[in-house]
């Protein structure tokens, strides 16, 4: 197991390292829109355009939340912390199941979450 989860992380930042064309829903500057969510460990908070979480997928009163371990996938079922971000342009709580995902490329793709879109355009304009 924690070699399959070694292998795992190698993958992950060779992707990031050698890859960084497949960033190519630019939305703004440096950062993408993610449109599957099931490509983001939302413990981890990083987009790997590669993955695919779902195996790792967490379902919570409706809503899916992805871990791209066995111990992600356990700490989005016992902890609301881990299911909910903080919108970096009003401060306020968001759910990462239904909030509105960007990542970062400058930052080997560490996601940000907003209550919604117009909030990134806002924060992407600052």
């Amino acid at each position: 197991m924690v070699q399959r989860i070694s292998l795992s992380i190698c993958f992950l930042l060779s992707t990031f390292l050698l890859a960084p064309s497949l960033f190519s829903e630019n939305i703004s500057g440096n950062y993408i829109e993610v449109n599957e969510k099931s490509k983001v460990c939302m413990v981890n908070d990083f987009y790997n355009p590669m993955a695919d979480f779902s195996e790792f997928k967490v379902t919570i009163d409706k809503k899916d939340y992805y871990g791209c371990c066995a111990m992600c996938k356990e700490k989005l079922t016992m902890s609301i912390d881990h299911r909910e971000a903080v919108d970096p342009l009003t401060e306020e709580k968001v759910d990462k199941a239904k909030a509105y995902i960007v990542a970062d490329k400058t930052n080997k793709g560490k996601t940000l979450y907003f209550k919604n879109k117009e909030n990134f355009q806002r924060f992407a304009t600052q």
